[in-house]
């Protein structure tokens, strides 16, 4: 956590990046002791809202449901267990600094997502995952910060014996599902934000925009259900490509009869490629099928874009038709298909499944 590396070069010791890392873990270990000696436990999302707004919570983070795993609980557990494969694997291979990322700072980036994402949704975070997480947590800083993780584990945890006394955890594969569901969020997320915050920069450089990113808005998610006609070719190649473990990608360009389509279709071969190498079914993947339901997906979104996009009021989701000239909207409460949309602005036409294209308006 100095900086020390992993090679054979002098360390790069300096004493901020010391006092950083020394300030990092006096706030963990303070959040970790508010999660655990603080907590109050509540049954509902109601019964969450209502503990929340009382004026004797000090961290609202401390409010933390029991019960059964929602949405966002989901994908942080699958999270949780991802990383802390990494970060053992990396301790085997003595690779230290990507040990760091993993057992430490992906972790609590992880955590900080998971904290945003339930809070803007209303219900808070599952206390039995924040169990788990403080454990792990704690597990994996265990050889490079072992008074830090020996206090969290047992004066925090109130474990009977000291870590050092402990096994890392054995924790189940990832799941290729919600991994892509949360690549999905996070991405679709990032474009949607990234989107908002340059028409704040165009409108500030006194440059045209499309709407007023300072006035009240709505956002319209135009979302595709099926792929384009000429990817249905490329899904071929790919498939007499693919030995199993990997896709020959040049094996695709050579293959290829229209050399002059090659570059528009090379994204998409790619996508196709990354699903196949991250454990996705084949039956999914060259059915042109989604690993999860995008318009479900999206509707779980709703509440942290709400609250997350500046000025953002409303949002409506629209299930395209093929083609992307025409849609019905979709209710963002309980999925119900509603009015049909014509003449829909050119950009919906770019929606395609799992990428969905989007446009903001004033209202």
């Amino acid at each position: 956590m100095g900086d020390a590396g992993d090679g054979i070069e002098d360390a790069n010791f300096e004493e901020s990046v010391a006092n950083s890392s020394i300030l990092k873990l006096f706030e963990l270990k303070k959040w970790c002791e508010e999660m655990i000696f603080e907590a109050h436990l509540v049954s509902s999302a109601e019964d969450y809202a209502k503990v929340r707004d009382s004026s004797k919570i000090k961290n609202t983070d401390s409010v933390q449901r029991t019960g059964s795993f929602g949405f966002f609980d989901e994908i942080f557990g699958n999270e949780l267990n991802g990383l802390v494969q990494q970060a053992k694997t990396h301790y085997g291979a003595t690779n230290y600094k990507l040990t760091l990322k993993a057992g430490l700072y992906d972790l609590t980036s992880a955590r900080d997502s998971y904290r945003s994402s339930t809070a803007a949704a209303g219900v808070g975070m599952c206390a039995e995952l924040v169990s788990r997480y403080i454990e792990y947590q704690a597990l994996m800083l265990a050889p490079i910060a072992p008074h830090w993780a020996d206090y969290v584990w047992t004066e925090v945890l109130k474990k009977p014996s000291s870590i050092q006394n402990a096994t890392f955890p054995t924790v189940p594969d990832t799941n290729p599902e919600l991994n892509a569901q949360t690549a999905y969020v996070r991405g679709t997320s990032s474009n949607i934000t990234s989107a908002e915050g340059a028409q704040q920069k165009k409108m500030a450089k006194g440059k045209t925009v499309s709407f007023d990113p300072t006035k009240d808005k709505k956002l319209i998610i135009f979302v595709q259900a099926e792929y384009p006609k000429w990817q249905a070719k490329y899904v071929d190649l790919v498939r007499d490509a693919f030995d199993g473990l990997t896709v020959d990608v040049k094996a695709i360009t050579t293959k290829a009869a229209d050399k002059s389509a090659v570059k528009k279709a090379m994204p998409f071969v790619q996508s196709l490629k990354k699903q196949l190498e991250g454990g996705i079914s084949p039956d999914v993947v060259f059915n042109r099928q989604l690993a999860f339901d995008e318009l479900a997906t999206l509707r779980e979104m709703v509440p942290v874009l709400l609250r997350t996009v500046p000025k953002l009021v409303r949002l409506e989701l629209v299930a395209l038709d093929e083609g992307g000239k025409s849609g019905v909207v979709i209710d963002v409460a309980d999925g119900s298909r509603g009015e049909r949309r014509s003449e829909l602005p050119a950009l919906a036409e770019a929606a395609i499944p799992g990428s969905p294209s989007f446009s903001f308006e004033n209202v």
